[in-house]
């Protein structure tokens, strides 16, 4: 299925690139990808009156869960996500101006299982924004999103008795990232993040998660 999904977003980036150079329209295709990340997490779980918080600290290396392609058209940006099970597929924006970038997220995943038999559907949509701050031999870009998602559960048991559950939660997360030009067409990157992801399902459960992550290294390159 991951597959199938890198396949058919790039093929579909890529086209959307085409069309702007044939149109004479300025495209560009950008790949990024974190080398060295670390986070740390805080999960917040309350049901009928009791709490319970976990902490987790994680360091990753060559974490393509946040890589993305990114397509350029003018004032357009298109971006995907490929690797991503959990969070947006797809996300577009424009320039409002040339240091302010706003646009929406879009989502759709599905899985299915056979034992026990159960589709899991989660979908998202949101809205970011983006700042762009020219510091020296350093870039910066400054963003805030805030995204809605729903994820439900259908299994059925082995006697074809149906069962259903859904989630409703929300997304912030605010970003600094700083570039650094490496070559003509290559970037550097590093940056710190802050995010809450906050969930409640159908029984009245609440989980929140708290998020504090620094990407030590990372890289963009212009194809």
């Amino acid at each position: 299925m991951k597959l199938r999904n890198v396949v058919t977003i790039g093929t579909l980036l890529w086209s959307c690139a085409t069309v702007g150079r044939a149109e004479e329209t300025p495209a560009s295709v950008s790949l990024q990808f974190s080398g060295i990340k670390y986070a740390q997490t805080s999960k917040t779980s309350k049901v009928s009156g009791s709490e319970a918080t976990t902490k987790t600290n994680t360091v990753a290396t060559s974490d393509l869960v946040d890589a993305y392609l990114w397509v350029t058209i003018g004032k357009f940006n298109f971006y995907a996500y490929p690797f991503q099970d959990a969070s947006a597929l797809f996300s577009a924006s424009y320039m409002v101006r040339d240091d302010i970038e706003w646009g929406f997220d879009i989502g759709y995943n599905t899985i299915k299982e056979d034992e026990p038999k159960s589709d899991k559907t989660r979908n998202i949509y949101g809205t970011f924004a983006t700042y762009y701050v020219n510091a020296g031999p350093f870039s910066l870009e400054n963003s805030l999103t805030l995204d809605l998602t729903k994820t439900s559960t259908l299994t059925t048991s082995e006697t074809g008795m149906e069962t259903k559950d859904s989630m409703k939660g929300n997304f912030f997360k605010l970003a600094v990232v700083a570039l650094y030009p490496l070559s003509k067409n290559a970037w550097y990157f590093g940056g710190i993040n802050y995010s809450i992801q906050n969930d409640k399902d159908d029984n009245g459960q609440t989980d929140t998660y708290n998020q504090f992550g620094v990407t030590l290294a990372g890289l963009r390159v212009t194809l």
